[in-house]
């Protein structure tokens, strides 16, 4: 799911949804739909109530392994400054720890095989489990 399909795609979500029981926030509720202004004063209040009574450990991020260097340092700048917290992480440590173990037991090195020359010189290619046009659009 590339940027302009998560942007324009007829799927998306364009309505906050909160779990509610009886009008109220509630885990266990049904998903309804909610102003921006209840969503965002919702997170608000839930973040800041664990802030305040577990301290900066108990939050965290898991981000993207597709941010941008500026969405990194932002996103850690806003953790580590502004919530005292290191639990920051992408998820390309998770993605790529499982990815490498794969390289080392099929091909006995850390990366695929393959150049981008190899690209250029095929006729032909064997996709299995990806769709290029929506996981790797140029």
């Amino acid at each position: 799911y590339f940027l302009r399909k998560i942007m324009y795609g007829k799927d998306r979500l364009t309505t906050p949804l909160l779990r509610m029981k009886d009008g109220q926030y509630d885990k266990e509720g049904e998903f309804t739909p909610v102003s921006w202004d209840v969503a965002f004063d919702t997170m608000a209040d839930k973040w800041k109530n664990t802030l305040k009574t577990k301290g900066p450990t108990a939050v965290g991020m898991f981000g993207s392994g597709q941010w941008t260097v500026w969405e990194g340092y932002a996103a850690s700048k806003l953790h580590k400054a502004g919530f005292l917290t290191n639990n920051i992480d992408p998820n390309a440590r998770h993605c790529m720890a499982s990815a490498v173990g794969g390289f080392m037991r099929t091909f006995g090195i850390d990366e695929p095989m393959g150049c981008y020359d190899d690209l250029e010189a095929a006729d032909h290619f064997v996709l299995w489990g990806a769709n290029m046009a929506e996981m790797h659009p140029i």
